[in-house]
């Protein structure tokens, strides 16, 4: 019998995107929510600790910590096993482990990358993925997927009900994201263009050094949950997308504009090729001076009419009809 496990990275954001996987009954599908398993409060800070360190120094005596992986809790023994994990969790679990358990029982994993290559936070997670003995590899990315001749795939994600905290502001554009690759100067400049239109803006950014916090109006190093981003989304006609340079996936703000039904700005070019894109709801641009602000202002009623399309209950069963076809 075949039997399925997509293991969570176990951050809040993962959570998130896969929540739709907790309605998803069938009798060959298994849902962990975590990558851990371990009760002892004070082991688990350990464990944590050791693997913070371990992104930055390689450390030895992993083996000590598998006993506290979830995967080490599910029998492998008796059915063909397809393990799907996303590019978080090589954080912790080590491939060289990985690869032994490959050989001893009859399994297969299936990596999923919700995040570019290029922007994987340690070298440590690159080298981990790079070393596991994978079946099979999706990615959002349609660089990526063509660098490394994986499926591309749309991003996984959830919807649910939103509280609007407060009413919808006129005129009003929305960012949130870190400053990856010093991208917080070209934030800088279209803030100003925004503002210089008559444009409300609520920008939060992250990761940005003390002398580059040149405006007193932005939010800098100020983390928000992700229930309080998708709260501010609700709260604003339009959501602004930035991508890090050598990104070709969306980020989370494509999905958000799709689901609660907002304007989008983009210097993503290949977002005229995805679903939902369009000229209506979607502003594409190369350079800032493009960014057209009296769209800003025009109103429109926005639905991308969305179905579904990008819950990670699709991205199961495109996973079965891929291992039942045996490709």
């Amino acid at each position: 019998m075949k039997k399925y496990y997509l293991i969570s990275p176990g951050s809040l954001t993962s959570k998130q995107m896969l929540r739709d996987l907790e309605t998803y009954k069938k009798d060959n599908f298994f849902y962990k929510k975590e990558p851990i398993i371990c009760k002892n409060k004070f082991v688990r800070k350990a464990l944590q600790l050791y693997f913070r360190i371990n992104i930055k120094v390689n450390l030895p005596l992993k083996c000590i910590w598998h006993r506290f992986f979830t995967l080490s809790h599910i029998d492998l023994s008796k059915d063909e096993n397809y393990i799907i994990l996303g590019n978080g969790i090589f954080n912790y679990y080590d491939s060289a482990w990985l690869n032994k358990l490959k050989k001893k029982y009859n399994v297969h994993y299936i990596l999923y990358y919700i995040d570019p290559i290029s922007g994987l936070m340690s070298k440590y997670m690159k080298d981990n993925i790079e070393q596991l003995d994978k079946d099979y590899t999706f990615t959002f990315d349609y660089e990526d997927s063509r660098r490394i001749d994986a499926i591309h795939t749309m991003c996984l994600y959830s919807k649910r009900d939103v509280p609007i905290v407060e009413k919808v502001k006129k005129n009003s554009v929305y960012f949130v994201g870190m400053n990856k690759k010093n991208r917080v100067e070209v934030i800088h400049e279209i803030w100003d263009k925004l503002q210089s239109g008559g444009i409300k803006c609520d920008f939060n950014i992250v990761g940005v050094d003390k002398d580059s916090q040149i405006k007193e109006e932005i939010h800098y190093n100020n983390m928000q949950t992700y229930d309080e981003i998708l709260e501010h989304i609700q709260s604003y006609e339009c959501i602004l997308e930035v991508l890090q340079p050598g990104q070709s996936g969306v980020t989370l703000r494509y999905y958000e504009a799709v689901l609660y039904n907002k304007k989008l700005i983009t210097n993503n070019q290949l977002v005229k090729k995805l679903p939902f894109y369009n000229s209506k709801y979607i502003q594409v641009f190369d350079n800032i001076e493009d960014i057209d602000i009296n769209w800003i202002k025009k109103k429109e009623k926005i639905d991308y009419k969305y179905q579904n399309e990008f819950s990670p209950i699709n991205f199961m069963k495109k996973i079965e009809e891929l291992t039942d076809d045996g490709r």
